[in-house]
C-alpha cells in the first residue's frame, strides 16, 4: 500500500485516484496487496468479539472496585464472587452506591458470561484450522493465543521471507 500511495501524486480527488489505479493497473506497475484469507473472518470476528468482551470485563471491574475504594473500603477478588457480593455491597452506606454496584455487578456477571461463551466459540473454530495443532504444540502457547494469533496470521505463506513472519 505505502508504494502504491506513492505513486499518486500531488493532486487527490476521487476522480484523479480512479484515473491513476486504472492507469497503473494498464501498466503493470502496481504492487500486490495481502487482505486476508475468507477461510478465517470468521474466527477474526469471533477473536474480535472475544477482545472487546475482556476489555469490558476489565473496565467493570475497576470500576465496581473504584466504587468502594472511593468511600474507603478494602475489598478483594471476592468482590467478583456472587456470593460474597452481597455481604460487601452492604458496607456501602449510601443506597444510591449499592444500587449502582449492584447494577455494575449485575453487568459484569452478564460480561462474563458472553465473554466465556465467546471463549468457547472462538477455541472451537480456530481448534478446525489445519495451523492449530502445530501451533498449539508450542511451548507457552495457549488456547486463547493460538486462536488470536491464527485469526491475525491466516497462514505463513503470506510473508516473504521468516524474518517477516517472526516480527
Amino acid at each position: 500500500p505505502k508504494k502504491n500511495y506513492h505513486l499518486s501524486g500531488d493532486n487527490k480527488s476521487d476522480k484523479m485516484d480512479a484515473y491513476n489505479l486504472c492507469d497503473r493497473l494498464r501498466s503493470g506497475v502496481l504492487k500486490r496487496v495481502w487482505h486476508g484469507g475468507d477461510r478465517v473472518e470468521s474466527l477474526r470476528q469471533l477473536a474480535h468479539s472475544y477482545q472487546e468482551l475482556t476489555k469490558d470485563s476489565t473496565r467493570l471491574k475497576l470500576r465496581l472496585k473504584a466504587l468502594f475504594r472511593s468511600r474507603g473500603i478494602q475489598v478483594s477478588d471476592d468482590l467478583y464472587d456472587s456470593i460474597m457480593q452481597g455481604e460487601l455491597i452492604a458496607k456501602l452506606p449510601i443506597a444510591e452506591q449499592r444500587t449502582r454496584a449492584l447494577h455494575l455487578a449485575d453487568l459484569l456477571e452478564r460480561v462474563t458470561q458472553r465473554r466465556e461463551q465467546a471463549y468457547k466459540d472462538m477455541v472451537r473454530l480456530a481448534s478446525r484450522d489445519k495451523m492449530y495443532q502445530a501451533v498449539i504444540s508450542i511451548p507457552q502457547f495457549g488456547e486463547v493465543f493460538t486462536s488470536l494469533f491464527i485469526a491475525t496470521v491466516c497462514t505463513p505463506h503470506r510473508f516473504r521471507t521468516r524474518g517477516q513472519f517472526c516480527s
